[in-house]
């Protein structure tokens, strides 16, 4: 009698068998033999049971699949290929390659792997991490496979290496069989050209592949937060350049070596890409990226032949350095400062989704601050994230055996230039240049340790006018500032001492290198001022004549409101 058979006597789905004994595991095996195996298992309905599966049979869970189908199945069935799968399709056995594997950032629990068949067409695979051991003992990388009993799923919402209308399931009851690889290919590439990339800014639904030739490694360093980043260019052959940032995970796989000594052309293509705009366009790494060198594709060759046509008559030495030079002198003759100036009115009407990651400069005055918000948090000494109170103490998620903490200023202040006010959140290297003194003397030295009451050493900061270099708020809630501010372009000066008959504003000085401010401002050249591109330098000074309250008198208001406050408490405690 079939065994599909059997179990409609018993009144019994392989679904619900399949339940109770967690998918046939391993773990559920109690006894096999040259007939089949034994599993026990747990059913809600029925208690304990234990279910018989002949050897000559397929696994459950291919069977039931088939009967899902209304189908007979058997191992000889024909491949499908990977293009034809849709979602909730059947699980018809396909013939692919294996060419990459990553632990994805954004799905923790799950492991994923990138197949491609014979025709080219690539699909995703993904199991859960608890069945990794048993994908890592079937599965190779670059080994080829007949994959059978999986289930088809639609893509995830974001973050999908290849397009496609469905991605499969794998898990433990997955049949991986290996076969011949003559004919598969080793490599799937999805590339887009420089023009498309502006649309693919913050969309990531699908991640993107490009392909170039490698000009110069920009920056190779850590980040404050302790991570590498790894910075280089690559120019197309119609002359566009784009910037490719690859975080730790994937810089520290890249040889270096192999890839600044490889004669030009060295043509480099980067996969699974996240396209963001800083500055400009930049395609910046993920989980799933990888880095490839000059390898074996036709675009590869197609790329060389016109590289070497291009610059045919161009000095080995120059050749695709021309937009190196071009960025170091861009802004040879003018001071940092003045680099992307703009007034606060400006910058309130940017859009902060599309300038996110951008970095602006500011002339304002710190007008007063925002109440209610703490003025120092506790933060890792090696990557100055903020510490999560943890028993018995705190601790950093990235560190969580240092012991040791630091406390840093987070200031909440409402800064001003004539045209409008906003508000910002000064981080320690700003604070510390305005205010001159550091978050840890204050807290252990001064005594200042309740957070949400401001020392009056920083209110020495209201009325100091200089550059911020701003960025947008990623914290998008009402509570929180529209500016965040991590150092100063400028040397702090009191407002209203600048001279009434000066119209071009304060003398602009770079802010002095040290300990606390790590500003990175390079000294200027010279004192005078050079007018920005777009707009003057003056457009944010005080008018002459304007009445400015005077810092004396909003200590005194800042004093009285505190000593009033005082009072308040304490008649509450009474």
């Amino acid at each position: 009698m079939p065994i599909m058979e059997e179990v409609n006597q018993l009144h019994i789905t392989l679904e619900e068998l399949s339940d109770a004994t967690n998918g046939f595991s391993d773990e559920n095996l109690i006894a096999m033999g040259g007939f089949g195996k034994v599993y026990k298992g747990i059913s809600i309905k029925r208690g304990s049971i234990a279910i018989k599966v002949p050897s000559d049979s397929l696994s459950v869970y291919g069977k039931f699949a088939a009967y899902y189908q209304g189908q007979s199945r058997n191992t000889e069935t024909a491949c499908r290929g990977v293009s034809l799968i849709r979602d909730e399709d059947s699980a018809d056995p396909i013939e692919v390659r294996l060419i990459r594997k990553w632990q994805s950032f954004a799905f923790k629990d799950d492991c994923f792997y990138l197949f491609v068949d014979k025709e080219g067409y690539a699909i995703e695979g993904c199991g859960h991490n608890r069945d990794k051991a048993y994908f890592e003992a079937k599965m190779n990388l670059q080994g080829c496979y007949r994959i059978s009993d999986y289930l088809s799923q639609k893509p995830h919402k974001s973050h999908n290496v290849v397009p496609g209308q469905a991605t499969i399931k794998i898990a433990k009851g997955t049949s991986f069989m290996p076969i011949d690889p003559t004919g598969f290919p080793s490599h799937y590439f999805n590339f887009l050209p420089f023009e498309g990339l502006p649309n693919k800014i913050q969309t990531n639904y699908l991640l993107t592949d490009y392909i170039g030739c490698f000009v110069s490694i920009t920056m190779d360093k850590a980040t404050p937060t302790g991570r590498r980043l790894l910075k280089f260019l690559l120019e197309d052959p119609n002359g566009n350049y784009i910037e490719v940032a690859l975080w730790q995970e994937i810089a520290d796989r890249v040889d270096i070596p192999t890839l600044t000594s490889t004669p030009f052309p060295c043509i480099v293509a980067v996969t699974s890409m996240k396209v963001k705009e800083y500055h400009r366009i930049t395609l910046e790494s993920n989980s799933p990226t990888n880095v490839y060198i000059n390898p074996e594709i036709p675009d590869t060759y197609k790329l060389v032949e016109r590289f070497n046509t291009k610059y045919a008559n161009v000095p080995e030495h120059l050749r695709g350095r021309r937009h190196v030079m071009r960025l170091k002198t861009r802004y040879a003759n003018i001071p940092k400062q003045q680099r992307r100036r703009f007034t606060v009115a400006e910058l309130l009407q940017m859009n902060p989704a599309q300038n996110s990651e951008r970095r602006f400069s500011c002339m304002a005055t710190v007008k007063n601050f925002v109440q209610g918000k703490p003025w120092f948090y506790r933060g890792c000494i090696h990557c100055k994230r903020k510490l999560l109170r943890r028993s018995p103490g705190w601790a950093c998620s990235y560190h969580p055996n240092e012991q040791q903490q630091k406390f840093m200023y987070c200031v909440n202040a409402v800064i001003e230039d004539k045209s409008d006010t906003t508000t910002v959140t000064l981080f320690d290297g700003a604070v510390y240049s305005l205010a001159q003194i550091n978050a840890m003397t204050l807290v252990l030295e001064k005594g200042f340790e309740d957070a949400n009451i401001l020392p009056d050493p920083l209110h020495v900061i209201i009325g100091k006018r200089t550059v911020f270099q701003l960025q947008f708020n990623n914290r998008v809630q009402q509570e929180f500032t529209r500016f965040i501010s991590n150092k100063l372009l400028q040397n702090p000066i009191v407002a209203e001492e600048i001279p009434e008959n000066n119209t071009q504003g304060p003398e602009l000085q770079p802010v002095q290198q040290g300990r606390e401010t790590d500003t990175g401002a390079p000294p200027l050249t010279t004192p005078a001022a050079l007018p920005s591109p777009n707009r003057q330098l003056d457009a944010d000074a005080p008018e002459e004549g304007t009445n400015m309250p005077t810092v004396s008198t909003k200590r005194q208001l800042q004093l009285d409101n505190r000593e009033a406050n005082k009072d308040k408490r304490s008649r509450t405690k009474e």
